[in-house]
Parts: structure tokens; C-alpha cells; sequence
């Protein structure tokens, strides 16, 4: 029974089909702004390899630089713990990790910063992108 009902409908289902000019016209805006996408795409995957690649750099010369600083930075925490207690001879057992967990965070930090100062330096780029 509700086959029938559904080949009633489909029997008198006529769509109206638009001219060849309209449907061209339509056809041509939809290529237009897939062409629009692709390109904003691959702006936008410029943009982003130029904030990684300035990151990276970003990164490795503030791991040369932390890496060359590091004995001086050890001496000065070194000083410090002349005093004789708890807390300084825990320092200086466990100083050695405590300079590289800062050097290490402070560099990430630097990083991502770069990272996205480099994004909002290339933004307007992005925007004046035309076909």
C-alpha cells in the first residue's frame, strides 16, 4: 500500500529544469569560488610553513644560546647554595634539572610566541590575496 502511495508521487513529479544560461551562470560562480578556496588555502599553507620555519629557527639558536650559557647559568645557582640547609642542598643535588626545566620552558614559550607573531605579521598577506 505505501508502494503505490510512492509511485503516485514520483509519477507526477515533473521538476521544472532552469535554461542552459542560468545553469551555466550558476556553474561558473560555484568554479569561481572553489578557485577562490584553493587559493586562500594555499595562502594559508604558505603563511603557516613561514611561521613553522621561522619557529624552528627561533628554537635551535635559543637551544645554542641556552647550551652555551648554561655553565654560567649553573655558577650563579651554584653561589646560592653556600648557605648550608634543606632547601639549598636539595638545589644543589637537583639544581642541574631545575636550570634545564626553565631553559627548556622559557624556550617553548619564546618559540610559540615567534610562532604566532609570525602568523599576525603575515596576516594581512592572506587578505590582499586576489585571483
Amino acid at each position: 500500500m505505501d508502494d503505490k502511495k510512492l509511485t503516485e508521487i514520483f509519477i507526477n513529479f515533473n521538476p521544472e529544469l532552469s535554461s542552459d544560461s542560468l545553469f551555466m551562470n550558476k556553474l561558473k560562480r560555484n568554479l569561481e569560488a572553489v578557485e577562490l578556496v584553493k587559493v586562500q588555502t594555499a595562502a594559508i599553507q604558505r603563511k603557516n610553513k613561514l611561521a613553522l620555519i621561522i619557529a624552528t629557527i627561533t628554537g635551535f639558536v635559543l637551544g645554542v644560546i641556552s647550551t652555551i650559557c648554561y655553565p654560567y647559568i649553573s655558577d650563579y645557582f651554584a653561589e646560592l647554595t653556600t648557605t648550608d640547609t634543606t632547601l639549598m642542598s636539595i638545589i644543589e643535588n637537583y639544581g642541574h634539572i631545575a636550570i634545564w626545566g626553565i631553559i627548556s620552558c622559557a624556550t617553548m614559550i619564546i618559540t610559540y610566541v615567534t610562532y604566532d607573531i609570525t602568523l599576525i605579521a603575515t596576516k594581512k598577506d592572506l587578505i590582499s590575496v586576489k585571483l
